[in-house]
């Protein structure tokens, strides 16, 4: 009987043989596939330590919203699993240029104690300051976007 209805899904298409067996292909679907969720991959002393503090925490300072707990939780991993270093090091005669030009000094003056000669270093150095200007307004505009502070919540009754 097995091989006869084997034989006979041979002779159907893909989607006549998933209707029949009452699936949906996702294609045709309107409604999409639900995510299956994973294990926890958290070892287990680690998952209770971090459940023991959750729990100390809530006595102390009561029941926070999502987006404080989603902050917490950023900042625990970032505690526990800190990133790459703070980077490449600084080149020491960006560094004395843009220190230079912060005291008022002239753009001549800067190239001759950086020691940019030619002007193909010179623009290479000014290319080096746009863009650690650049870098350095952009770092400071996310982070007061990050760190504004939040609108107060309204009770609703």
């Amino acid at each position: 009987m097995r091989a006869l209805h084997a034989a006979s899904n041979l002779t159907r298409s893909d989607s006549e043989t998933a209707q029949g067996r009452g699936e949906h292909k996702a294609e045709n679907s309107a409604t999409p596939k639900k995510r299956q969720r994973q294990p926890n991959p958290l070892p287990k002393p680690l998952k209770d330590a971090i459940k023991q503090d959750g729990r100390m925490f809530r006595t102390h300072f009561g029941p926070v919203d999502r987006i404080q707990a989603r902050r917490a939780g950023r900042l625990l991993a970032r505690i526990l699993c800190p990133g790459p270093g703070p980077g490449r090091p600084k080149k020491p005669h960006v560094s004395k240029a843009m220190r230079l030009e912060k005291q008022g000094q002239s753009r001549k003056d800067i190239y001759r104690l950086c020691g940019a000669d030619t002007p193909a270093e010179q623009k290479a150095l000014r290319d080096a300051m746009r863009q650690r200007k650049f870098r350095k307004r952009r770092r400071a505009e996310r982070r007061a976007k990050r760190d504004k502070p939040l609108p107060p919540v309204t009770p609703t009754n």
